[in-house]
């Protein structure tokens, strides 16, 4: 009997699509020289993924919206896709083909939990691309070069609200730091 992986060894990819399958966010963890590292690589491989979605059996209703969330764990090339579909977006993960599947897929409702909360439970487009700052700290906070290092969710919310109050108050102090700089010259 094969025994299971009970790790994730990498994360290769977070990427939110709209429902058309055109990018919404994407985050690649790879080197140089593998097949994604490439810009016009990672274009492809969203429209084939987009275009996987969109073929997945999907709740709509008769307007052709997508009406339920939804979880569907698929493969594609090396990587175990695992993808959750909402009203407006979809997002996923992509690991090891090797993985488990149920590691990634909690990993990825912690990722949603905490989007849920910066949008405040508006997880839209619009919402998105308003919190774009937010979602990119929460992937930093959440994976270092591939590595999921915290999957704490109110940790990471936290520490995605400290980190932004750091940048605002160090631009603040730093603008204010100028400006006297800029009126003792203007003197």
């Amino acid at each position: 009997m094969e025994k299971l992986n009970q790790t994730v060894g990498f994360v290769y990819f977070v990427m939110l699509l709209d429902n058309n399958g055109k990018r919404i966010y994407s985050r690649y963890f790879v080197n140089e020289g593998h097949s994604l590292y490439d810009a016009s690589q990672q274009k492809e491989f969203e429209k084939k993924i987009g275009q996987t979605v969109l073929n997945l059996n999907v709740n709509k209703n008769n307007e052709g919206n997508i009406v339920l969330i939804q979880v569907d764990v698929f493969n594609l090339n090396e990587f175990l896709v695992v993808c959750k579909i909402n009203k407006e977006i979809a997002m996923f993960i992509g690991a090891h083909e090797d993985d488990n599947e149920c590691i990634v897929a909690n990993i990825l409702d912690i990722f949603e939990e905490c989007l849920e909360n910066i949008t405040k439970h508006n997880l839209s487009k619009k919402s998105i691309m308003e919190n774009y700052q937010h979602l990119a700290l929460l992937i930093d906070e959440m994976i270092d070069e591939g590595i999921v290092i915290n999957t704490d969710s109110e940790n990471l919310e936290s520490k995605v609200y400290l980190r932004e109050s750091k940048t605002t108050s160090t631009s603040e102090s730093g603008g204010g730091y100028f400006k006297s700089v800029r009126l003792l010259f203007i003197i």
